[in-house]
């Protein structure tokens, strides 16, 4: 799946930043820069009593701003546990001096403290009560809640910023970025052509503006505004991935694969693989060993292991650097020679073996795929345990004898790869749940407490399984049952590569991968795809799915 953690859909704009100047150009007394000096010693330390006795000193000798504000830097980047005094002397250098408000968003920006919710949050807001109309602060402050999904919350901050100071570009670029994250396509493209009209001859207005016609369903019109973003950014990557994703839905692949090789030079494809041979250009494989890393989603790495025999049948050794996740699963499918654990923290992995090449999975379609007849006939290549196949469809059979197993989800992705588009939400599925010949089994990765509950008091079933980390158990389940029916997500990519009958239930603009088709894959022969009927409304789609199964509800 090119959802490549994912390609650019509203390229989030960033304010200039303001270098961190709170150690540059500062003019401080002897004895305050003694007390920094001996509080980064201390830090470096963790002698707990040093770091407090230099915070008392600073305290009851400093009166300078910059002095707290260095002093927070380094407690933030350097202490453990130390956010508490770091908070108290930043509130203290604000009062000091209010104009240096806005070094909160350096702080948050520089020291990467985005992840730290509650503590970018807390410094944001210090900033805020000294300069409540910033620019700076109020972007960050929306960038925060966005990044975290509470995009109510990210709202509310861009209109009242607008409202207090007009109708700034920055701010209206990110906004159209949220609507587009709440799949709220009306207000992103009347927000879009807002930003287009204060800044004609910036690509981001006319960049988001292409990404939610893209996702509303436009794409005659969002190609047209991807190409004016390439006109005023010339190789602007994130630009031609979405045009890549484009063509590849229209079946022109050559164009396709060519855009998205351009992924390398965007920030959500930096790899640290750093692998020392050559990459594949579709030279003869035979007797030559290719080392294939994955690079993207779960599903992808399941979609594109559909490739794998083609390397096998030209003659090439086949390596693997994939989840550890998908080992047992990948192993027992394919003649493979080596398979190393890829992992996120991993900066470069020990390879040894006997490679020529190596290539990233997603770009196998570059040579494997030029029509729609290199797909072949979509028949299954993975295989699951049978043990476990056998043990799960035991259980479930005794437990609900004589009724038709269905497993189901009902939400896929994250924001930023359409989860709101993707997300059915559980009162739909009512009709099915009850329904007295079958027996749904909530196969969502993520699922809450309360939404298992929820699924439980509707009649559904629980099973004792982790299926976001046991993808064995996962597979071996689905094997199990009669049909699975599912949002669009990693399941129903694994669902369709063990050839077991899947629903699919795609939003109303599917992904590249589905292409134009009303119900047929290309990549599975066990898929069936039921598509979004209308924008952000998912009845139509589910009255042809109980049709389906012949369910009348009421």
């Amino acid at each position: 799946m090119v959802e490549m953690k994912r390609y650019a859909m509203g390229l989030t704009f960033m304010i200039s930043r303001a270098t961190r100047n709170t150690n540059q150009h500062v003019t401080m007394t002897a004895t305050d820069n003694n007390i920094i000096k001996k509080l980064r010693s201390a830090l470096k330390s963790d002698n707990r009593d040093r770091i407090k006795k230099c915070i008392k000193k600073l305290g009851a000798n400093s009166t300078a701003a910059q002095t707290m504000l260095e002093a927070c830097y380094y407690l933030l980047k350097e202490g453990k546990g130390e956010q508490e005094q770091a908070l108290k002397l930043l509130k203290r250098g604000f009062a000091l001096k209010p104009e240096y408000a806005e070094k909160a968003q350096s702080l948050v920006f520089e020291l990467k403290l985005r992840s730290n919710e509650q503590l970018a949050f807390d410094i944001l807001q210090l900033g805020l009560a000294h300069a409540p109309d910033s620019l700076l602060l109020n972007n960050e402050l929306g960038l925060l809640y966005s990044e975290h999904e509470k995009f109510e919350e990210a709202e509310k901050v861009y209109l009242g910023t607008l409202e207090k100071l007009g109708g700034r570009f920055e701010i209206l670029v990110n906004l159209s970025d949220l609507y587009l994250k709440m799949n709220r396509f009306h207000d992103g493209i009347a927000c879009s052509q807002l930003t287009i009209e204060c800044n004609p001859e910036s690509e981001l207005g006319y960049f988001n503006l292409g990404a939610i016609l893209q996702m509303s369903g436009n794409f005659a019109e969002s190609v047209k505004y991807f190409e004016k973003a390439y006109q005023l950014s010339p190789g602007n990557p994130e630009v031609l991935l979405n045009l890549g994703l484009l063509y590849l839905k229209a079946g022109r692949f050559k164009e396709g694969w060519a855009c998205l090789e351009k992924r390398w030079q965007t920030t959500k494809y930096a790899t640290d693989m750093n692998i020392p041979l050559p990459l594949w250009r579709g030279e003869p494989l035979e007797g030559k060993g290719i080392l294939v890393w994955s690079e993207q989603g779960l599903g992808d790495h399941i979609m594109y292991a559909g490739l794998f025999q083609k390397i096998i049948d030209r003659g090439g050794r086949l390596s693997l650097i994939s989840s550890d996740r998908l080992k047992n699963l990948f192993c027992n499918s394919f003649p493979i020679v080596n398979y190393f654990e890829y992992k996120e923290d991993n900066k470069q992995l020990d390879i040894s073996g006997n490679f020529t090449y190596q290539m990233p999975m997603g770009s196998l379609g570059v040579h494997l795929i030029h029509s729609f007849d290199d797909f072949g006939d979509g028949s299954a290549y993975l295989k699951a345990d049978p043990q476990l196949i056998e043990y799960y469809s035991q259980q479930l059979r005794e437990r609900f004898a004589g009724k038709k197993l269905i497993g189901f989800t009902w939400r896929g992705g994250l924001s930023h790869t359409r989860k709101y588009a993707r997300d059915t939400g559980l009162e739909i599925w009512q009709p099915i749940i009850a329904h007295p010949d079958y027996q749904l089994i909530n196969l969502q990765y993520g699922a809450t407490e309360e939404e298992k509950q929820t699924i439980a008091n509707m009649g559904g079933f629980n099973p004792e399984l982790d299926c976001m980390n046991d993808i064995d158990g996962l597979a071996a389940m689905l094997c199990a049952l009669d049909l699975l029916v599912s949002a669009d997500n990693s399941t129903v990519h694994l669902a369709g590569a063990l050839g077991v009958p899947v629903w699919n239930i795609v939003p109303f603009s599917s992904d590249w991968r589905w292409f134009f088709e009303e119900e047929k894959s290309y990549w599975y022969a066990s898929m069936r795809l039921f598509h979004q009927q209308k924008l952000n409304e998912w009845k139509g789609c589910f009255d042809n799915i109980y049709q389906a199964l012949q369910i009348h509800p009421t």
